[in-house]
């Protein structure tokens, strides 16, 4: 059974966040984030340190975000089938969006967690990674790779981010 999303589907995604994204240079974002208590896996670093990870002119983007189930899934959609959906709406992020993203959760007091809907970047192993975004309610940030083969399937409650206007 296919779990295409029906074509007639609105954009689903709801304001999130306006971030001014691009600039910075990757190592300084790794050590920007753990200077204000952002953990980084070993996997995360990879990918922002990966020759793929090129970030584009510092500019202002408007995010939206909700659920895998809003773009009209009724099963669990493979990375591929998400993928084309956010490529419909011009959606998908730029990758310097997690850490930006990432960087704005330290000084908002809501819990949050939801994953960039970004262009796969391998890892070590050359398995391919998007980036997920958290700050749970005892305040702890931490940004981590995600793994996003093409059939990799997406739960239909997880949280995803996408672009609304650049």
């Amino acid at each position: 059974m296919s779990t295409a999303a029906p074509q007639h589907v609105a954009n689903p995604l709801v304001f999130w966040m306006t971030l001014r994204i691009g600039g910075v240079d990757p190592v300084d974002h790794i050590t920007r984030l753990e200077a204000k208590g952002v953990r980084l896996d070993r996997t995360t670093r990879e990918v922002l340190c990966s020759r793929q990870y090129v970030p584009g002119p510092k500019r202002f983007v408007t995010f939206g975000r909700c659920q895998v189930k809003d773009f009209g899934f009724t099963e669990r959609p493979t990375t591929t089938e998400l993928l084309k959906m956010f490529e419909r709406w011009r959606a998908i992020c730029p990758p310097e969006t997690a850490p930006h993203g990432q960087e704005a959760l330290v000084g908002d007091d809501r819990e949050d967690c939801a994953s960039v809907v970004m262009p796969t970047i391998p890892d070590r192993h050359d398995a391919p990674q998007m980036l997920t975004i958290r700050k749970t309610a005892a305040g702890v940030c931490r940004m981590s790779a995600r793994y996003a083969h093409p059939s990799h399937r997406w739960s239909l409650d997880y949280e995803v981010i996408g672009v609304l206007a650049e």
